[in-house]
């Protein structure tokens, strides 16, 4: 008796399997899978069909540069910004300072100056094509593009779109506790006045006779020339170096289904070298081929036959302590 009962109890420890510790690596297989498809997700922006051709640069100091620009597309119409170093990489990555909006209803313009401390104003105008109107807005961020102030339509104007007229960039001037913003209605200049919170000080009204924003700085030719190169906005430092950023054009598609495809250009000239860059495009390729792209493909390429792999392994380990004993 005492001898069946032995050999019992051994195989029922035999038939239980212990902890497999590979089991333990399906865990860290199923985070890479999904952080790679998340970081290709997020990488990728296939749905931003034109950018408009007055991009800002703005000086923050110390080698660093704003980033401002318009994107348009069935779900990436929206103000973009983003930080720069001065050799064209991004401190911090482009992206919408305004909500995304889709084909008829979405900014046209944008303009970003900065006060020297740091803080950037943007003016900006929305488009409303169904109802044949534009709206000004402002925004103000910190020089880590952090969103401080988002406010619109200043007062309570809205003015008609002339179709047959390029839409208006809306104009600013800023004090040092004070922020002005200008536009024209139908020949007619008007202005709201905002404090540094964004509360309106002043609905928008009529300006007097000489009272205007300060003028944008003029834009210029970029180094790269040519037709489908559009003006540049352009900095030059103390040092010698020149700055410049612009949007640039190209045709893709097939005969069939031509297509225009358009690049935010970066160059830098002058002492301290020369850089260019291609900073954010509406061609899907040039999206593939970022380092994040890649490097989300290669995680999830890993991360899905382990999962597979691990994940069979662990189902057959529970299975079979779960058979009946």
């Amino acid at each position: 008796m005492a001898g069946h009962g032995s050999g019992a109890s051994t195989r029922e420890v035999r038939d239980r399997p212990g902890f497999p510790w590979v089991v333990l690596a399906l865990g860290p297989a199923i985070v890479a899978t999904a952080s790679g498809a998340a970081l290709s997700v997020l990488s990728f922006e296939p749905n931003t069909d034109y950018i408009h051709i007055e991009p800002w640069l703005v000086d923050l100091g110390g080698g660093r540069f704003a980033a401002e620009f318009v994107t348009y597309g069935r779900s990436a119409s929206a103000v973009r910004y983003g930080v720069l170093a001065a050799g064209g990489n991004w401190i911090v990555s482009p992206r919408p300072v305004t909500p995304t909006y889709g084909y008829f209803l979405y900014p046209i313009t944008a303009y970003a100056v900065s006060d020297g401390t740091g803080r950037i104003h943007v003016v900006w105008n929305l488009i409303d094509s169904d109802r044949a109107l534009e709206s000004f807005h402002y925004l103000q961020l910190d020089s880590e593009a952090h969103l401080r102030v988002s406010v619109g339509p200043v007062g309570a104007a809205s003015v008609a779109q002339n179709f047959g007229v390029r839409p208006q960039t809306p104009g600013i001037t800023v004090t040092t506790d004070q922020v002005h913003v200008y536009w024209n209605s139908n020949g007619t200049g008007l202005k709201a006045v905002l404090d540094m919170e964004g509360r309106v000080l002043v609905p928008a009204a009529p300006t007097a006779p000489g009272d205007n924003a300060t003028a944008p700085p003029p834009r210029e030719s970029n180094p790269a020339l040519g037709i489908l190169n559009a003006e540049a906005s352009v900095i030059r430092d103390t040092s010698g170096g020149t700055y410049y950023l612009w949007v640039s054009s190209s045709f893709g598609g097939s005969p069939r289904f031509p297509a225009s495809e358009y690049n935010l250009a970066f160059a830098r000239t002058g002492t301290g070298g020369s850089d260019s860059a291609v900073l954010y495009s509406t061609l899907d390729s040039w999206w593939l081929s970022k380092p994040s792209v890649f490097a989300g493909i290669a995680l999830a390429a890993g991360g899905t036959p382990a999962v597979g792999f691990f994940g069979i392994f662990t189902a057959r380990w529970v299975s079979r302590r779960r058979r009946p004993r």
